[in-house]
């Protein structure tokens, strides 16, 4: 094991309400799909 001068953190997942962008983009695409199917007119 290693050790740096300076400590390192991360946001913790469970505290993360998004934590990537490729989850944003995933929950954007579900959003979507309920949209269309909801109101598939629009």
């Amino acid at each position: 094991m290693t050790q740096t001068g300076t400590p390192q953190y991360d946001i913790s997942r469970v505290f993360a309400l998004l934590t990537s962008k490729k989850e944003t983009s995933e929950i954007l695409q579900i959003l979507k799909r309920m949209g269309h199917t909801i109101s598939p007119n629009k």
